[in-house]
């Protein structure tokens, strides 16, 4: 059978390339020329841009009917799931200066950097929402632990918009991008995901450093800064 061979581009991923080309996930993912794929720490909903996905290409199934009769056919639509969890940050400690602090010890005067008030995050429980996805909508509310999931059709598009309280004079605006984090694996995808969580790093190693050591601080892990066993296993489980 003929083989195709895809390109991963932005946004895209298994389920969005299963519904374009009329196969299953599974299909795809076990092709046996997509092992490097597997081996490789990708998951069918993580993917990066520049994949290279191979699929098999068959011609489409045809139907024999009778003329001039009434037929009905069902097709089952490809879905996949939005699982968001909203929060919103919390701080430790309110009273904080931006002026160095000035410590004096003898003859000796020091100033010292203000450290940044310590965050943590309380989840927005029970909130109203509406996402929009190309024609597709759907309101909600959040769970007692602030997640959203709905199932959206797999060719909505990838870029949507979350209204949180819609109609509210508190009402705030998300975008929303499918299929465009990178798997938790790549620098890009650890740096994506602390911004999610609100760690956002500056760009570089050095930015990607302090991201690590202020996520790590909040979750009580050791400080380190290094993209550590323990910290990917809590940075995986936090944006799951």
């Amino acid at each position: 059978m003929p083989k195709l061979k895809h390109i991963v581009r932005p946004g895209e991923c298994l389920i969005s390339l299963a519904a374009r080309y009329g196969q299953s996930v599974e299909s795809i993912w076990n092709h046996p020329d997509n092992r490097t794929l597997r081996d490789g720490g990708r998951e069918p909903e993580l993917l990066k841009e520049g994949d290279e996905v191979t699929l098999e290409t068959a011609a489409p199934r045809g139907n024999q009917i009778d003329a001039q009769q009434r037929h009905t056919f069902g097709a089952e639509v490809p879905a996949a799931w939005l699982r968001l969890r909203l929060v919103e940050p919390v701080y430790e400690h309110e009273e904080h200066h931006d002026e160095p602090e000035r410590r004096q010890e003898g003859s000796d005067v020091h100033y010292e950097a203000p450290r940044p008030p310590d965050q943590r995050s309380e989840p927005l429980a029970h909130v109203a929402y509406r996402f929009e996805l190309g024609g597709f909508q759907v309101e909600g509310e959040t769970d007692g632990d602030g997640v959203i999931s709905e199932r959206i059709p797999a060719s909505a598009g990838s870029q949507g918009t979350l209204i949180v309280r819609p109609g509210q004079a508190k009402s705030s605006r998300l975008r929303v991008l499918l299929g465009y984090l990178d798997p938790v694996g790549e620098p890009s995808g650890v740096a994506q995901r602390l911004r999610n969580l609100g760690y956002g790093p500056a760009r570089g190693d050095d930015g990607l450093r302090d991201g690590l050591a202020a996520f790590q601080r909040a979750h009580e892990l050791e400080e380190s800064g290094a993209f550590d066993t323990a910290t990917k296993q809590k940075l995986t489980d936090m944006t799951r």
